[in-house]
């Protein structure tokens, strides 16, 4: 419907995101939206489906990629990669 709301990246895959809303829009499982993530000095944008909601004191959903761009998927596999590593990183440090 064009609006836009902002919320936090929970969770993400190659395949799909969790994220965490704190305005709680009339979303449904299987609705179709367009996501802009921003993570670090990173930016890419998806157009994805809701596999399922969940609302509390805020809206959590789990969202599975449907279409993205070659350099977006090159983005979010750099993304995906740092991640990674500081993952590692900090399993050696402990």
């Amino acid at each position: 419907d064009g609006k836009v709301y902002k919320g936090e990246l929970v969770d993400l895959s190659a395949e799909g995101a969790r994220v965490r809303l704190f305005d709680i829009p009339e979303l449904n499982q299987g609705d179709i939206v367009y996501l802009l993530i921003k993570f670090k000095t990173y930016n890419f944008k998806a157009k994805a489906e809701v596999r399922w909601v969940k609302v509390d004191k805020f809206m959590e959903m789990g969202l599975k990629f449907t279409e993205m761009t070659i350099a977006d998927r090159q983005v979010l596999s750099e993304i995906l990669t740092e991640i990674a590593m500081a993952s590692l990183e900090d399993s050696f440090l402990r």
